[in-house]
């Protein structure tokens, strides 16, 4: 499937301001990805989100979901990425920035985990803190978002400037985590990463 076909509006596209309406419309027509904006009149996108992801809406859990936001709220970011968020996008956006992340979301799918796992995900409030290993420069190395590497492990909690979780440590970078954490970069300050050598 080609990202340029996906984003031209077809005769059955509507904007849909309901979490009814696109949940309706998502079973109906099952789209391959949808971009959710994170205000929406009824509800959010985080709670629309957290129900395909858990499976609690009928809509397949593994859609790929982009993330739309002019929010610089880190608490959003925190539980957007608890949820497997395929990427981020910034209002407003280019044709051509929101091709590469359609692209990259049908390039590197995603594999939804145990549902439970995400009916667990707290949507709102600052998160409790952890405690970071402490920085080993024996074993450890650290490296800007643009300089990790696909199946590097994360050495140590990533955390934002404003103390939020991003990625706990231990985790391993795939494609998909590399190119939520480069979308979460652009939009907000985080800090350097710490990777096992």
């Amino acid at each position: 499937m080609n990202a340029s076909s996906t984003i031209r509006p077809s005769p059955k596209s509507k904007r849909l301001k309901t979490e009814r309406g696109q949940v309706a419309k998502a079973r109906k027509f099952e789209p391959d990805v949808v971009i959710c904006d994170h205000h929406m009149p009824a509800s959010d996108g985080l709670h629309f989100i957290k129900k395909v992801r858990s499976g609690t809406n009928g809509i397949r859990r593994e859609l790929a979901i982009i993330m739309l936001t002019g929010d610089q709220d880190e608490a959003v970011f925190r539980s957007a990425i608890a949820l497997d968020v395929d990427a981020f996008m910034s209002k407003p956006s280019s044709k051509e920035a929101l091709t590469k992340k359609i692209q990259r979301c049908f390039e590197s799918p995603q594999t939804a985990e145990d549902p439970d796992k995400y009916s667990f995900v707290k949507l709102s409030g600052a998160a409790d803190l952890c405690s970071q290993a402490q920085f080993d420069p024996a074993s450890m190395v650290k490296k800007t978002i643009d300089q990790i590497k696909i199946s590097k492990i994360l050495a140590c909690d990533l955390m934002s400037k404003d103390g939020f979780l991003l990625l706990t440590a231990g985790q391993k970078i795939t494609n998909c985590v590399l190119a939520r954490t480069q979308g979460l970069a652009k939009m907000s300050s985080i800090n350097d990463v710490a990777v096992f050598k």
